[in-house]
């Protein structure tokens, strides 16, 4: 009866320990609502083969795909699966993760930073983009390449978020401890990812008062690896892929033409809404919230605009 006792006794301690640990890592890794986290949990939250247009990418997608209107006007299930600040290798790993439990018919991939190299990520980036998502090999493998190696720091920010944001200590706030409670209880997920702001600032559209110089700029090479490996995953999936650059204020003809080169040469299909501006609709005074992401009104425009590209190349058939 003793041994029996301290057996019992033992497993409620060794429960209590994990519970504990459990409680104290959700608290500490940190939540950030539109910017991640409501998308990505959001997004496990969804049934099973439900969604018929993925898109994937940073806050330029986010902001520009109203994923309930596609539903509500065009009658298409989307969701918007990204982070912000989100690189093109990362976009990768969203995606294999998206594939897990979804088959979409079409991808959507945004590529804003294209040009921009894995070496300048920093923290925020990290926390921004693998915070939320659960623990897997496929992770681990995307932070390794992230931390370009560093064995002990992919294993942390995978499996033991206790260690890696550990320093949170002294900066939590009453929503780190009621983020979940209320995700689960009060968030209902309508707004599929999507990232709706009303405030406007007038921009000055750059991208046609600016030249493709010729000299193409240098896409990185993780950059292309990325675009690549997300191509041959849905081509073995049976999904259309197609890679777009959303409105942008301070995105120019050479990005634009540099960016297309690459797609081109590749046979990657591309869609640069910087070409369309006037069809879209964009008003540079309205549609914007800065110079990267447009608002509500200019989501809108843009949406209808994707819209009307998915249906003219059949891609729900």
């Amino acid at each position: 009866m003793n041994i029996t006792k301290k057996i019992i006794r033992g497993c409620l301690t060794a429960l209590a320990f994990v519970i504990l640990f459990t409680l104290i890592q959700t608290v500490l890794v940190p939540q950030y609502g539109s910017d991640s986290t409501t998308k990505v949990e959001g997004y496990y939250a969804l049934e099973k083969n439900s969604v018929d247009v993925l898109f994937v990418g940073p806050s330029q997608m986010f902001c520009t795909v109203d994923a309930p209107r596609l539903y509500n006007e065009h009658g298409i299930h989307a969701y918007d699966f990204g982070a912000s600040d989100q690189r093109l290798s990362m976009s990768y790993y969203y995606l294999i993760e998206a594939l897990k439990t979804q088959n979409p018919k079409a991808v959507f991939v945004e590529v804003c930073e294209i040009f921009e190299p894995n070496d300048t990520i920093d923290d925020s980036t990290v926390a921004w983009n693998y915070a939320p998502m659960r623990a897997s090999t496929d992770k681990y493998r995307s932070l390794l390449a992230t931390f370009q190696g560093d064995k002990k720091k992919a294993f942390e920010y995978s499996y033991v978020p206790l260690f890696a944001y550990h320093s949170r200590w002294n900066s939590l706030r009453l929503t780190d401890f009621v983020y979940y409670p209320w995700f689960f209880f009060v968030y209902d997920g309508a707004d599929r990812g999507f990232t709706s702001e009303e405030n406007s600032a007038p921009q000055e559209i750059v991208f046609d008062k600016t030249a493709a110089s010729g000299e193409f700029l240098q896409i990185p090479v993780e950059n292309q690896e990325a675009l690549l490996s997300m191509n041959e995953l849905c081509k073995e999936n049976g999904i259309e892929i197609v890679y777009f650059k959303a409105p942008s204020a301070d995105w120019t003809k050479n990005e634009s033409a540099s960016a297309k080169a690459f797609m081109e040469g590749n046979g990657l299909t591309y869609l640069d809404m910087n070409d369309y501006l006037t069809e879209i609709g964009i008003d540079p005074n309205s549609d914007f919230r800065d110079e990267n992401h447009l608002n509500s009104n200019g989501a809108a425009k843009s949406t209808d605009f994707l819209a009307q590209f998915i249906a003219s190349n059949s891609y729900l058939r």
